[in-house]
């Protein structure tokens, strides 16, 4: 609604001035490049339909919408699917959500990368994603899902290509191993650190 009504701000020209550069012959990279992914899908929707405020905050607009069904995957693999459509119906509307997701910056881009990343995190670390064709081998007995953590590779990159606070991810991800360890080491349990 209304996405040409004001003109760029500040921040957005993070991602329209290199986008428009490049198409005019010149360099896309900047002292910050935060967020390049969401420049270069800019200077694709540049090419194809022009250049404009509209244009440019297009992607944002859909990596926003694309996050909902995201954000009820993640919600119902966590909990159940009524938590998940609740998830989702809050995160439709969600002034904060709408109003990043009409700009042209990496906010909407990383939430979207971002909530990808936790769900094949997810689904590469849960037992009921795990593949039950190997009875003893050790992705399964330790609930690992390989098609899932061969995915998390390119999925981590994509998200670190939309904002470098991906890097949490990886901090979250260790705290949560080092409290399964830490809890099967008070409750007695045989190997800790290794599965």
């Amino acid at each position: 609604y209304q996405l040409g009504f004001l003109s760029l701000w500040v921040d957005e020209y993070m991602h329209v001035t290199p986008a428009y550069r490049f198409l005019k012959g010149g360099s896309m990279m900047q002292s910050d490049n935060n967020g390049i992914f969401l420049t270069w899908v800019i200077i694709g929707f540049f090419k194809l339909f022009g250049a404009s405020e509209i244009t440019a905050r297009i992607p944002s607009i859909l990596f926003g919408s694309f996050s909902i069904p995201l954000i009820y995957l993640l919600a119902k693999k966590l909990f159940n699917r009524n938590v998940g459509i609740i998830a989702a119906f809050l995160g439709a509307f969600s002034l904060y959500a709408i109003i990043w997701s009409r700009i042209a910056r990496n906010y909407a881009s990383f939430e979207f990368a971002y909530l990808l990343l936790l769900l094949v995190i997810w689904m590469a670390f849960s037992s009921s994603s795990a593949n039950e064709s190997e009875k003893h081998g050790f992705f399964t007995r330790n609930q690992i899902n390989k098609r899932y953590l061969l995915f998390l590779p390119f999925v981590f990159v994509f998200s670190l290509l939309n904002h470098q606070l991906t890097f949490f991810a990886v901090f979250g991800l260790s705290a949560y191993f080092v409290y399964l360890a830490i809890g099967r080491m008070i409750r007695g349990g045989k190997g800790a650190f290794t599965n």
